[in-house]
């Protein structure tokens, strides 16, 4: 075997080194004690749907803005909310949102949220006009919303998502983060970077969601069978279970007035509700009119015949 020289050993070095390099851009970090619950593919599929919004959000926007401003998806990631405002420093933008009784945020840079807000109020700004980021007065804070409100609901129906906002932050008194939603809050978020090119110039904006999940989409319930008209005016048996048990002949023929039969079924457990002997549906005692009445809480589709 031939000994390598120091030309080619310098050579192995630096094609050794090139492919440590290679594989540094291809791998990410990741801090296995914030495990992850979205996959790659189900990130790359939620930036394809949120870019279907942009053209609509980016058209509705040029109406306060007296121009088109061009609003695109940077990025997704899966981010955890634990700590996320600790290091900001007031006077901060964070618009506050409720999303099915869970908090999220957008958050704007100071600078770009002040020329945008100066723009819609003022008119088309100087191409040499130097905007520095100040605290905004309630009725500028009330403007923002309403132009970031045209941004949030877009993209949160896209993503199945009802979403309200409630209110700008611009200091910690006014920020709700995660603490305030309790020890047991999922801290998990889908950040949703956007680019934004308006007044200003180029600026980012990082929404914050919750409750998105693996699946493609939530499980849709079974369409009910459509009950042919010849059947509309058959009546059936409906009747609501408390509770039931078994006991022996001889403790059935021995009852007397006063005694207690254990049910099986806790206090303000479910109440069963049948048709023709076929469990359909749970519900809860309630009253109406004076009249006892069961409140239905829970459907059973596969009960009403969808098998």
């Amino acid at each position: 075997m031939s000994e390598i020289n120091a030309d080619e050993a310098q050579a192995i070095r630096e094609v050794v080194q090139g492919g440590r390099d290679q594989a540094k851009g291809l791998v990410s970090e990741r801090n296995f004690s914030q495990p992850r619950h979205l996959s790659a593919h189900r990130l790359q599929h939620l930036t394809k749907v949120v870019g279907t919004t942009m053209q609509e959000i980016g058209n509705r926007m040029s109406a306060p803005l007296r121009s088109f401003h061009k609003l695109q998806v940077a990025s997704l990631s899966e981010v955890n909310a634990t700590g996320l405002f600790d290091a900001c420093k007031a006077p901060f933008v964070i618009l506050g949102l409720q999303i099915e009784g869970t908090l999220g945020w957008l958050v704007w840079e100071e600078r770009a949220a002040t020329a945008t807000v100066e723009q819609i109020l003022a008119g088309e700004l100087a191409p040499d006009q130097v905007i520095e980021p100040r605290p905004l007065s309630t009725s500028e804070s009330r403007v923002l919303e309403s132009l970031l409100r045209i941004i949030v609901e877009p993209i949160g129906n896209s993503l199945g998502l009802k979403i309200k906002t409630d209110g700008i932050a611009q200091d910690e008194e006014g920020l709700k983060t995660l603490r305030d939603a309790g020890p047991d809050a999922d801290a998990r978020r889908l950040m949703v970077h956007l680019s934004f090119d308006g007044p200003g110039g180029p600026s980012d904006m990082r929404l914050y969601l919750p409750n998105i999940h693996e699946g493609d989409e939530a499980p849709k319930p079974k369409a009910l069978r459509k009950v042919p008209g010849h059947l509309d005016s058959v009546r059936m048996v409906m009747r609501a279970e408390l509770g039931h048990t078994q006991i022996p002949l001889r403790d059935l023929l021995s009852l007397e007035v006063g005694d207690v039969i254990p049910l099986g079924t806790e206090v303000g457990g479910p109440v069963h509700l049948f048709v023709e002997d076929r469990s359909i549906a749970q519900g809860s005692w309630g009253q109406v009119g004076g009249m006892l009445a069961l409140k239905v809480t829970k459907i059973d589709t596969e009960g009403l015949g969808n098998e």
